[in-house]
């Protein structure tokens, strides 16, 4: 599994398409959505959920889960210190969580409604200039 994250960011148009998909839940937006929060983080944030969607497209188990999970964390120690390294790190930090109670069903499941309200917040925090 290659988690090569560096040259593969989200661009504004594909984060702009994702915060138009689907609905966010309120609560999910309540607890992610940090007004002061530089849209870089989001993008690196959005898109690990998106890498990470992609990769759980496959036949995955728990156990190859945590193998992918270990491949983007080495990645992300290798990038440079930046918001959007933050964001990708967090954003590994959740769905490593994920990863300790769910199913591999729930986890994709959950990213999916995930990566929609992250590009939302993309979107609002760029919109504000940050």
């Amino acid at each position: 599994m290659s988690a090569n994250i560096l040259h593969a960011w989200l661009n504004d148009d594909t984060l702009a398409h994702l915060a138009k998909q689907g609905v966010t839940d309120p609560s999910l937006w309540a607890q992610r959505y940090d007004p002061t929060c530089p849209s870089e983080f989001y993008r690196g944030y959005a898109t690990l959920l998106a890498q990470l969607s992609d990769a759980l497209q496959t036949d995955v188990n728990l156990k190859t889960l945590q193998q992918i999970l270990d491949s983007f964390d080495l990645a992300i120690k290798d990038l440079p210190g930046d918001e959007r390294r933050n964001g990708a790190s967090f954003a590994l930090m959740n769905v490593a969580s994920y990863a300790q109670v769910g199913t591999v069903s729930q986890i994709s499941s959950t990213l999916t409604i995930e990566l929609t309200c992250i590009s939302r917040c993309f979107a609002q925090n760029r919109s504000r200039g940050l």
